[in-house]
């Protein structure tokens, strides 16, 4: 996502928790001492907060900064067909290297497969 783009989904985000909140734009600047202007300037993408306004933003929201500009983090996987694709693993910072983890894959597939008998398709 590049600037502008940012700029844009965050004014996006922002008009739509001030409205939700039933506040004016002027209200909200009053609330963060900004002003009306500068409210609509966040919200068109003309303009972006420092980062102290975005954070006071977000706490007045309940929403993330995050979630204010746009990022969507994805929460981590527990699948272990995913965390066993991961070419980065480590086991108490010892890194993994392919021929362990292809035996990892393996011996892991092979118990499930073998002691428990509801899952024949691993």
């Amino acid at each position: 996502m590049d600037e502008q783009q940012m700029r844009i989904e965050f004014g996006k985000r922002l008009r739509q928790l001030r409205k939700q909140k039933g506040l004016s734009a002027e209200q909200l600047g009053e609330r963060i001492g900004v002003a009306r202007t500068t409210v609509f300037g966040y919200e068109q993408g003309a303009r972006f907060p420092d980062l102290f306004t975005v954070k006071r933003l977000a706490e007045l929201f309940g929403v993330t900064v995050d979630y204010l500009i746009g990022v969507e983090i994805q929460p981590p996987t527990h699948d272990l067909r995913e965390v066993f694709s991961r070419s980065d693993l480590t086991w108490e910072g010892v890194p993994i290297d392919e021929d362990e983890l292809k035996t990892i894959r393996d011996f892991t597939s092979w118990i499930l497969r073998h002691k428990v008998p509801y899952r024949p398709e691993i």
